[in-house]
């Protein structure tokens, strides 16, 4: 089991929200907590004492962009220095959104996605090097089980975390590494949560109550702990509600399925191509 005490643990964005709470579970719990984060110095040191005194384990701050793949690595790299090896329980929590349109639309896929394909890639690696055991959760969101209007390549950001998670069985057997990604609604979050808060309440109707649902970021946090602790939660996506929490069964026999049903039309049945 991966208990937090006597681990190292690595979470992006670690200064605020989700990330925060996350890193006061860890400490508190008696984990040594790496917190990455692209903020300035003096909140990144304020966030890690904020976490240090939870009591339990230790805290240090390590500012970094992830969305370049040097800076990742190097972060990823770190706990080897600060607490005398690699992370073995490691959260991929940084993410930001912006409308499509935005100049920043391409680091948002950078920072959702790409880093999170990669930082799984290389601490599994760096967990298997050090012949040790380990367990990776990455968030992904509810917007990566369903469609986004607001910003579509947020909503595609997000289906990349829950497809690459899905997709990783097998690290199990030759890393010795399970990944998971939680999935949650709406939450009270400074960055990313006030947007949707925004755009729901603009939206108006039916919409805009999902705003006054918005989850507590310590009701995530303490899913991650769970499915930290989880040994047989493995390549799945675990949602997080108000109403409740579930692991999501993505129906694959079913989507393949359709190729052989004849109820499912062919598309292309007396198309001339």
């Amino acid at each position: 089991r991966r208990r937090p005490r006597g681990q190292v643990c690595w979470v992006s964005g670690a200064a605020q929200g989700i990330g925060l709470e996350l890193c006061k579970l860890l400490a508190g719990a008696g984990g040594d907590v790496v917190m990455v984060d692209l903020c300035d110095e003096a909140r990144g040191q304020a966030a890690a004492r904020e976490v240090q005194a939870m009591g339990g384990g230790r805290a240090a701050f390590v500012r970094a962009d992830v969305s370049r793949g040097d800076e990742l690595r190097a972060a990823l790299e770190r706990p080897q220095a600060l607490f005398g090896g690699p992370a073995t329980i490691v959260c991929g929590n940084a993410g930001i959104v912006v409308k499509d349109d935005d100049a920043r639309a391409e680091t948002m896929l950078l920072v959702n996605s790409v880093a999170v394909i990669s930082g799984t890639t290389i601490a599994a690696e760096l967990i298997k090097q050090a012949g040790k055991k380990g367990v990776i959760v990455n968030t992904a969101s509810l917007a990566g089980l369903t469609p986004v209007v607001n910003t579509p390549a947020y909503a595609a950001s997000k289906w990349a975390v829950v497809g690459h998670t899905l997709s990783l069985g097998f690290l199990r057997k030759t890393h010795g590494v399970r990944v998971n990604c939680i999935c949650p609604a709406l939450v009270s979050t400074p960055a990313v949560g006030e947007f949707f808060k925004e755009e729901f309440n603009k939206a108006g109707g039916r919409v805009k109550a999902l705003a006054a649902q918005a989850l507590d970021a310590r009701k995530v946090a303490g899913t991650f702990m769970r499915i930290i602790d989880d040994d047989a939660l493995n390549a799945s996506a675990v949602v997080v509600m108000p109403q409740k929490v579930f692991v999501h069964n993505p129906r694959f026999e079913a989507v393949l399925g359709q190729a052989f049903s004849d109820k499912v039309p062919d598309y292309l049945a007396g198309a001339k191509l």
